[in-house]
């Protein structure tokens, strides 16, 4: 038989059934099957390095993506995939990504058949073997997913898609996992392996990186936005702060006169004058707080003492709105150095709340307790109120979001947050609707 590439005469009756002759060009191997000659048009060997410079080529294509001018991470990401499914041989690959707020998984990014239906898709915390695989930190090979405990079929019932093999590599950034890389169906009838697993998270590694330069980039943008904000607004501050005190100090005249002439209703007029000027110095303090940075003044202090002195100051407020507040105070709660001031303010911002969303239900119970944690000290503010829904709260700690109308500055949230956290503590939330909320203040444990 001659070679179809170079010509080169092969006696393959010398050769048993089976066996593979290679031309001395190079380019073709004949093998010899039933005397029946199949040329293959390339080496296995040439077949192995085609699929390495494929590998590589991706690899670099990806690389040039992530270091792209492009700004739009939903279109960087989705380029990903599209190179990674092509490089890996698979038929979907997807980029899911833990949500902040709710720990949900989101299908952020899929590529490969019937995609468009798993777009923003979302599975529970730990759920599904990419869930696994996220949780534990660690990459994840199944080649039959129908024998894995932690296959969730949930995904393929809502996209008509069937899933039969997956791979998963976590994205990591300083020790933090920031969603997973899944590819699923690898064409090679062998399935997954190892080598797969390495060359999957070397993508992964890029891509989580991408995202965090992302972050970074943003963090930044938005700094500089609130920083602009806030000259803004400690200016404005400044001047309606100055338009207090002199409308101060005709109140406290035209509160004398009043007394004088015993006038009922300009002692009305006088009130509605005193309400809306309080109301007013609080949102310009909020302002004020809020825009500059804070240095906060640590004092020793226990915040058995604190809860128990803002429960006594509310107790007059939760009686005129038909409520109960009660303080269930921690054992043995040592002195620790905290902001006092700055965590008085938050922790009486929070019931206060508390009882304004506690106010439709007679004899509802506000809560505060104090817990000592071990390396954090816990303040809980809890109600029965109207509670809050997923979207309010993945918004409550936004300036000027307010679910209270013109009640509400908007900013108190955003203050008892900035607060906190220049105290090197964390606010967590549970709320459901008509059963009320749950604010969970923790503060390191500075024991004096």
């Amino acid at each position: 038989m001659n070679c179809p590439e170079c010509g080169h005469t092969h006696e393959l009756q010398k050769y048993r059934l089976g066996t593979e002759v290679y031309c001395n060009c190079g380019k073709a191997m004949i093998e010899v099957q039933n005397q029946k000659k199949e040329y293959h048009g390339r080496r296995k060997s040439d077949q192995k390095l085609h699929l390495k410079d494929m590998e590589l080529q991706g690899l670099i294509e990806t690389s040039h993506i992530i270091h792209s001018s492009t700004r739009d991470l939903k279109k960087l990401l989705l380029m990903i995939v599209k190179v990674t499914n092509a490089m890996m041989a698979v038929e979907g690959t997807s980029i899911v990504l833990v949500e902040p707020g709710t720990k949900e998984l989101v299908f952020h990014s899929v590529c490969g058949n019937k995609s468009t239906k798993l777009i923003n898709f979302r599975i529970k915390w730990a759920e599904g073997i990419v869930g696994k695989c996220i949780v534990n930190e660690k990459p994840i090979i199944v080649n039959n997913v129908i024998m894995d405990a932690n296959f969730c079929s949930s995904a393929d019932d809502t996209s008509g898609f069937i899933t039969r093999s997956t791979l998963c590599v976590p994205l990591m950034v300083e020790d933090k996992c920031l969603g997973a890389l899944q590819m699923v169906n690898k064409k090679n009838p062998g399935g997954f392996d190892d080598y797969d697993k390495l060359l999957s998270t070397s993508i992964s590694s890029q891509v989580a990186v991408a995202m965090h330069n992302f972050q970074l980039i943003e963090e930044s943008l938005q700094a500089e936005r609130m920083a602009s904000i806030g000259q803004a607004i400690t200016g404005i501050s400044h001047c309606v702060k100055n338009m207090l005190n002199g409308l101060k100090g005709g109140l406290y005249i035209l509160n004398s006169e009043i007394k004088k002439l015993d006038a009922t209703s300009g002692l009305k007029g006088y009130n509605m004058l005193e309400k809306n000027i309080s109301r007013l110095t609080d949102l310009v303090n909020d302002m004020l707080t809020y825009s500059k940075d804070r240095h906060p003044e640590y004092t020793s202090a226990n915040v058995n003492d604190i809860a128990e002195s803002i429960v006594h100051l509310m107790e007059g407020k939760a009686q005129e709105l038909g409520l109960k507040i009660v303080f269930q105070p921690g054992d043995r709660m040592q002195d620790i150095r905290i902001d006092q001031k700055g965590i008085y303010r938050s922790v009486l911002n929070l019931v206060s709340n508390a009882l304004e969303a506690s106010a439709h239900k007679k004899d509802a119970t506000v809560e505060i307790t104090t817990k000592d944690c071990g390396k954090e000290i816990l303040i809980g503010i809890k109600d029965e109120g109207c509670g809050m829904d997923k979207k309010t709260l993945e918004n409550i700690f936004k300036p000027f979001f307010s679910t209270k109308g013109s009640k509400g500055t908007g900013l108190g949230l955003s203050v008892t947050q900035k607060i906190v956290s220049e105290n090197g503590g964390r606010i967590e939330v549970l709320s459901e609707i008509g059963k009320g909320s749950t604010f969970n203040i923790y503060l390191p444990n500075r024991t004096v």
